[in-house]
């Protein structure tokens, strides 16, 4: 398992800063479960940089805007409206039964400290989630058959490139 110092700095800060005094380290601890489980069950090649983190980070701040707008979703909704983007749906089903009460969503929403800990943990995961569907598509491309490459013809001087068969 390949070490992620980016996402440790990012997940102690965003449990430093964001985190009621209560609740102090439960963004840390989900994050690094996340990690864990996406990186026992995927290949993730690299460690995460600070513009993957931008990145999804931008994306998850969007997503939250949206659900802010929507606050009467119920946890279905919500959950549907994970499966939509994320393939780790089980994963976040986990990350959304340790944040969110039984009651809607939208009180849920209104608790600073409960949409800024699902926003650090959606990037996380979107983060992770996206440089594991980075390997995969690497593995796909790597295990394609290559082109045939037949000799040269000693008569005309070249050579002939043939695409891969079906097999």
């Amino acid at each position: 398992m390949q070490r992620q110092p980016a996402l440790d700095h990012y997940l102690f800060a965003a449990d430093e800063h964001y985190s009621p005094s209560d609740s102090r380290g439960l963004i840390f601890l989900t994050g690094f479960l996340i990690w864990q489980a996406m990186s026992q069950n995927s290949k993730i090649r690299r460690q995460v940089n600070p513009k993957d983190l931008e990145a999804a980070h931008k994306a998850s701040q969007n997503w939250i805007y949206e659900l802010e707008a929507g606050a009467h979703l119920t946890r279905c909704d919500l959950l549907e409206r994970l499966s939509e983007n994320c393939r780790q749906k089980a994963l976040w089903k986990s990350v959304l039964a340790t944040l969110m009460e039984e009651s809607s969503i939208a009180n849920d929403l209104q608790d600073s400290s409960r949409r800024l800990a699902l926003l650090h943990l959606k990037t996380v995961l979107d983060c992770l989630d996206n440089l594991a569907a980075e390997a995969e598509a690497k593995a796909i491309e790597v295990s394609a058959p290559l082109p045939k490459v037949t000799p040269r013809n000693p008569t005309l001087g070249t050579s002939t490139v043939s695409a891969p068969s079906a097999a």
